[in-house]
């Protein structure tokens, strides 16, 4: 199946699915996943999770971060489904590479890149067939810890970006530059481990720029950078090209 085409096709216990086509290109297909509370729906994509998802779904006291994942991984579970043809039943995920999920199905792994990311209400997969991926989403009115954050994740130049803006402005500029950099070390599996503050994204995309390209991790690999940005919520996508 072509990510260009975007025909997905719903399972039919699903007819009344909680997600949609965020973004469609020849290489990658993002979804938008609502994620606003309702009960019923939580307790159908519930039936979607395996023993061990639900239980650890069940250990989550925070029910707002209980519901991100119960709806994101049916969601999930639904969308690889698809793509590979199988049953929910033979879908299975792992981790290798730096605790970097993958999908199985019937034990081999099924060679399709994703990125799952949620926040208050929003959540967004991405999928690739090469490259790999990685996708964030913050939404636009929690409150976030700017100043006390800066120092710690930007490198000298985004902090000097981030000084010459004021109020609003600096949120979202603070948002604008988190999302990508986290994009990006979730696609490499580096995590929290990384220094996002030892490297400075592209100054067209620091001003705004909706793509832009970059060389991250290793000189001969290129990244492709993304704004996925709507009025709720800010979100980037750092896909690995050749």
């Amino acid at each position: 199946m072509s990510f260009r085409s975007c025909v997905w096709l719903f399972e039919a216990s699903l007819i009344d699915p909680w997600w949609q086509t965020h973004l469609c290109t020849r290489d990658v297909s993002v979804t938008y996943v609502d994620l606003s509370e309702d009960l019923k729906r939580e307790a159908r994509a519930l039936e979607f999770l395996d023993a061990s998802e639900r239980s650890r779904a069940q250990r989550n006291r925070s029910q707002e971060t209980r519901r991100q994942f119960i709806l994101c991984r049916a969601a999930l579970r639904n969308k690889l489904s698809e793509l590979v043809g199988c049953g929910n039943s033979n879908l299975h995920f792992t981790s290798v590479r730096n605790e970097k999920p993958i999908a199985l199905v019937d034990g081999t792994a099924i060679g399709i890149e994703f990125s799952v990311s949620h926040t208050v209400g929003h959540g967004l997969l991405a999928f690739a067939k090469q490259g790999r991926l990685g996708v964030d989403i913050e939404h636009r009115h929690v409150r976030h810890d700017v100043d006390g954050e800066i120092r710690k994740v930007f490198s000298n130049r985004e902090q000097q970006a981030l000084k010459a803006v004021e109020g609003v402005e600096r949120v979202e500029l603070f948002l604008r530059l988190w999302t990508i950099k986290e994009a990006l070390i979730k696609a490499t599996g580096e995590g929290f481990r990384a220094d996002t503050a030892a490297f400075s994204v592209p100054d067209e995309y620091i001003h705004g720029a909706k793509c832009s390209r970059f060389h991250y991790d290793e000189p001969s690999v290129e990244w492709r950078l993304m704004s996925l940005d709507t009025d709720h919520f800010v979100a980037a996508l750092a896909h690995e090209t050749h």
